[in-house]
C-alpha cells in the first residue's frame, strides 16, 4: 500500500549503522564499504571549519586555567592574613627542634606562654613571667586591600 511516501531503501540504514561502527574503530571500514548498495550522495559536501571556535575553546581554557592558578597563588601568599579574632591569640616566635617537632611562643593577651608542638601531641613548657619584647613588624594588609591596590596600579598603567 502506497500513501504518497517515497519508497524507503533498506540498505540506507544498514550502511549508516555499519558506518558509525567503522568509523569508532569497531568494523574495518572496506568491510563496511564492500557488498553494500551505493546511495545518492552530493558531489560537494561542505564541511564545517572549526578552526576559529577551537581557536577560541583553547583561549578561553587558558584563560580559566591562569586565572584558577592567579587566585591560588594570591591565597597562598595571603593565607592567615587578615583573620578576624587573631589579636587576643598570636604566634610570637617559632623554632623547629626536630624534624617534625617545634616549639612555640605564643601570646594570650598580655602573657606568654612557651609550648611544645609534635605530631599529635602539644604541651605546656612554660608560662613566662617576664614577657620578652619582641620587635613588632608592620602587618601586612589585608587580602581585600592588597587586591584592590593591584587592580589600581593595573588600571593606571
Amino acid at each position: 500500500m502506497n500513501t504518497g511516501a517515497a519508497a524507503m531503501n533498506p540498505w540506507a540504514y544498514c550502511r549508516q549503522c555499519l558506518g558509525w561502527w567503522g568509523l569508532l574503530g569497531l568494523l574495518p571500514i572496506p568491510v563496511v564499504a564492500a557488498g553494500l548498495p551505493a546511495t545518492t550522495t552530493p558531489a560537494n559536501i561542505a564541511l564545517p571549519d572549526l578552526t576559529g571556535e577551537t581557536v577560541h575553546m583553547l583561549g578561553v581554557l587558558g584563560l580559566v586555567l591562569g586565572t584558577i592558578y592567579a587566585l591560588s597563588w594570591m591565597l597562598k601568599r595571603a593565607h592567615g592574613r587578615g583573620r578576624p579574632g587573631s589579636h587576643a591569640l598570636r604566634s610570637v616566635a617559632a623554632l623547629s627542634v626536630g624534624a617534625r617537632e617545634r616549639v612555640v611562643l605564643i601570646q594570650v593577651g598580655e602573657r606568654q606562654m612557651l609550648i611544645g608542638v609534635a605530631p599529635g601531641n602539644v604541651r605546656l613548657l612554660r608560662v613566662l613571667d617576664d614577657p620578652i619584647e619582641t620587635v613588632t613588624l608592620k602587618t601586612p594588609p589585608a587580602f581585600s586591600e592588597a587586591l584592590q591596590r593591584m587592580l589600581r596600579r593595573g588600571a593606571g598603567r
